[in-house]
């Protein structure tokens, strides 16, 4: 004999006992565990809806608001309303029941916080 072949030991009878025994079953699944985190994912998507519904109505406000202050006493042409409605339209999904979501992505984190220090200003600026 020129030649030994060494094998791990643990790798050995591990490959061993998963021929004798057959591949190890899949663990039950902890029904406690997973109603906690179903429960759990609804709250999450449930605050989600009401933050989203939420920021509509914000947005639509500070339209209104925008559109208020720079009012010259004339209406916008139709074609242009059209138009932008249009282009708007492209990026909205309608949901099952009738309401429109518009989602955007903010670059990061500063304007995240941009966004939120814009707000916060609107909401507490005095008229002049």
């Amino acid at each position: 004999m020129s030649e030994v072949e060494l094998r791990s030991g643990k790798d050995e009878l591990k490959r061993r006992l998963e021929q004798l025994l057959g591949t190890k079953p899949p663990a039950p699944i902890d029904a406690s565990q997973q109603q906690e985190v179903e429960s759990e994912t609804r709250q999450i998507a449930a605050r989600r809806d009401k933050v989203a519904a939420a920021g509509g109505e914000l947005l639509g406000a500070a339209m209104k608001l925008v559109g208020e202050l720079i009012d010259n006493g004339s209406a916008p042409d139709p074609q242009t309303v059209n138009q932008m409605r249009a282009g708007l339209a492209d990026c909205i999904e309608r949901e099952p029941d009738g309401r429109l979501q518009v989602r955007f992505t903010l670059p990061g984190d500063n304007a995240l916080t941009g966004l939120a220090t814009t707000l916060a200003k609107l909401l507490v600026a005095e008229p002049e």
